[in-house]
């Protein structure tokens, strides 16, 4: 390997702009002392380099890692321009360059390059150091390379030769672009580079940035280029979402997918959290979590590629009211299985430190109960970034009512939105805290006001109609939900995800094992996904109805007795005759009052016919 003197005489000199934009005059000292070298041997500049200064000079100071970035840009570029009329600058020009960023385009010259000539790469840029050193690694037959930096009086170095001498701090730290010197401890504002699947760090720290918006000179759409970090070429292809944050777009390959962020919505603390959560790779492919960031043409950052999803959202599967009939085959073990495929993502995620936070039915999209795509995973919280956002119904009583980006939620958080995601599977939308009577959820969230039966207590104003049935069929799960949502069991803490899932198995063995098809069998387990049945324990190996039933089921027991209420002829089990109000004297046990007989000449009252149909089927459709 030549000396850095030895690489500016003789080696293709390639300038990053992060270089010529270092503090005070250290880039106008280096030109002066180098001159006549570099007459001989002069400077490749990408003309992207003078783009991504020309955006620089001219932004806001308050969208800037640092207030003077403009004037320092503003420097560069005027020096860059006197070194050109003196020959020591030769401006490259390809219109390739157009649709990359300039990180893309330094890497993809140096890679044209290598093989045939020595380079020496001037930048305090560690990712793109990185890269291409990485490329050098795994290509064979190419020549030599430096990576310079650039000291504060002029002087240039070599960074192996430096880093070789702080070894141990070359292993913890990053490097920040444009400004610093390239091993600089990591702070929020820096480019991270690619580890394995470790757990990220615990952190009580909330980092700031949200609100700290990124100024966007371009506007994106279907068709437009962009650059990945890698120096890929993107395209965004047809738009196939778009919510509060962003739009998703389809690419190429039909196996990944990308997201760009609203204009309104880009911020540094946004771009931070994506670059520090792409410093892990997940092993679960059908987690949409960001494989790459992207940027547009003067390298602003914009979103993130991610893999494509497929299956419908919970909230527009098992949840959707017409479920049930369009899907009649679905019955509790398939829900108990599509459970226990959802809450092994989730552990894995939480053996990542990471907490998804905006837990609720449509970020999950499902495919058949074994297959489950995680959406939306940009808003997980990771380290010290928050999840922005959250859906009252499956926040935790603590946290009810507050301002979602401004805390860092704990893992007992997500265990109330697992408790309440896992309810709703079970009883097909229903949420733990929707009960007749009371307040409003979130109130009823933070009183603890569970409605549901457990043991010798009754229930609270728990929903009628199917929904006592279902909670009847609960098993061994019903002790997990009210140690998750009632008031009594607040002092327990609440269930892990490996205690749900262990549950979850045994639940399963049941529905295998003992479970029976409805709708007329009146004891044991019924695995329809409405049952019609009170679900009755087996005792002695004998199935004793109900006092007085045959061959009807629960459900058709309250109906008719609804509707023999309704029509007058309803017959106590402990009474002979129907009740009537029609009475000459007052019944003291009786709350209702005893009516006049009608004159002579006006007929007794009748109930009004049932509606057409039958009120039978129309009770029915009213209770489900």
């Amino acid at each position: 390997m030549a000396n850095i003197q030895q690489a500016l005489e003789s080696y293709i000199i390639l300038l990053d702009t992060c270089f010529a934009m270092q503090p005070g005059n250290a880039f106008k000292f280096f030109l002066a002392q180098n001159e006549n070298v570099l007459k001989r041997n002069s400077i490749n500049v990408a003309m992207k380099v003078i783009q991504e200064l020309h955006g620089l000079r001219n932004a806001k100071p308050e969208t800037c890692d640092e207030p003077d970035v403009p004037e320092k840009a503003q420097k560069a570029h005027n020096r860059i321009a006197k070194a050109q009329k003196k020959g020591l600058i030769t401006l490259r020009q390809d219109p390739i360059d157009n649709k990359s960023n300039n990180d893309a385009v330094m890497v993809r010259v140096v890679q044209q390059v290598l093989f045939s000539k020595p380079v020496l790469l001037l930048t305090h840029d560690r990712n793109l150091a990185d890269t291409v050193k990485n490329y050098k690694k795994i290509a064979s037959n190419t020549r030599d390379l430096i990576i310079a930096g650039l000291a504060s009086d002029g002087s240039i170095f070599d960074w192996d030769d430096r880093n070789n001498k702080t070894t141990a701090n070359r292993a913890t730290t990053k490097s920040r672009k444009v400004t610093g010197t390239m091993p600089q401890t990591r702070t929020q504002s820096v480019r991270y580079t690619q580890q394995s699947a470790n757990a990220f760090a615990k952190s009580a720290t909330l980092f700031g940035g949200y609100d700290t918006r990124i100024s966007v000179r371009e506007t994106l759409r279907e068709g437009c280029s962009l650059s990945t970090k890698s120096g890929c070429r993107i395209t965004l292809r047809k738009q196939i979402a778009s919510g509060g944050e962003g739009t998703v777009y389809e690419l190429d390959d039909n196996k990944t997918v990308c997201k760009i962020y609203h204009n309104d919505k880009l911020t540094k603390g946004l771009q931070d959290k994506i670059e520090l959560m792409l410093t892990r790779n997940l092993s679960d492919g059908q987690i949409c979590y960001p494989l790459e960031a992207v940027y547009d043409s003067i390298g602003t950052f914009r979103g993130f590629v991610m893999p494509k999803a497929a299956g419908k959202p919970l909230g527009h599967h098992l949840f959707h009211p017409s479920f049930a009939k369009m899907n009649p085959q679905w019955n509790r073990k398939h829900s108990t299985q599509l459970a226990i495929t959802i809450l092994r993502k989730i552990q894995y995620l939480h053996s990542l430190n990471i907490l998804i936070g905006d837990i609720n039915p449509m970020n999950i999209l499902v495919v058949n109960e074994n297959t489950v795509y995680f959406v939306d995973c940009d808003s997980y919280q990771v380290e010290g970034y928050p999840c922005p956002v959250g859906t009252p119904v499956f926040a935790a009583p603590e946290i009810q009512g507050k301002d979602f980006k401004t805390f860092l939620r704990t893992q007992d958080h997500d265990l109330f939105a697992v408790a309440t995601l896992l309810f709703m599977i079970f009883m097909p939308g229903k949420a733990p805290y929707g009960h007749e009577g009371g307040e409003g959820v979130s109130e009823n969230i933070k009183q603890g006001h569970f409605p549901y039966a457990l043991g010798e207590r009754h229930t609270q104003n728990a929903p009628k109609g199917k929904w006592k049935f279902c909670w009847s069929h609960l098993a061994n799960l019903k002790g997990a939900f009210n140690r998750s949502f009632h008031s009594d069991a607040k002092d327990e803490g609440r269930v892990p995800v490996t205690q749900w899932l262990n549950s979850l198995q045994k639940y399963l063995q049941v529905l295998e094992t003992s479970g029976y098809v409805g709708p007329q069998k009146v004891a044991g387990v019924d695995i329809n996904l409405f049952p019609e049945n009170i679900c009755r324990q087996e005792k002695g190996g004998v199935i004793t109805p109900p006092v007085g039933i045959t061959n009807e089921t629960d459900f058709q027991r309250d109906m008719n007795k609804l509707v023999a209420e309704l029509s007058g002829n309803y017959v106590h089990p402990n009474r002979s005759q129907p009740r009537t109000n029609n009475t000459s004297k007052t019944n003291k046990t009786s709350h209702i009052p005893p009516q006049p007989s009608p004159p002579a000449n006006q007929p007794a009252h009748t109930p009004p016919p049932p509606p057409s149909g039958g009120i039978f089927d129309w009770l029915k459709k009213l209770f489900q």
